[in-house]
């Protein structure tokens, strides 16, 4: 069975928050003021959750769909 546009656009979304956690996290380490290591800190946290909110919805909707999720952990 082949996978949705719906399908296609979730794994967009995913791999992005995946790409800006990553980058948060790297930024994150050269972050020189306390409020940086702050604004850092929440753009981990709120990534981490959208990643994990993205990556349960695209899992949900692969098994709907009964395709194989591909490269999402």
């Amino acid at each position: 069975m082949s996978i949705s546009e719906e399908t296609k656009m979730l794994k967009k979304e995913l791999e992005d928050a995946g790409k800006r956690l990553e980058a948060a996290r790297s930024n994150f380490n050269y972050a020189e003021s306390e409020e940086m290591v702050d604004y850092y800190t929440y753009l981990i946290i709120a990534n981490e959750k959208l990643y994990g909110y993205l990556s349960r919805k695209y899992k949900e909707i692969c098994e709907s769909e009964r395709v194989v999720p591909d490269g999402i952990s």
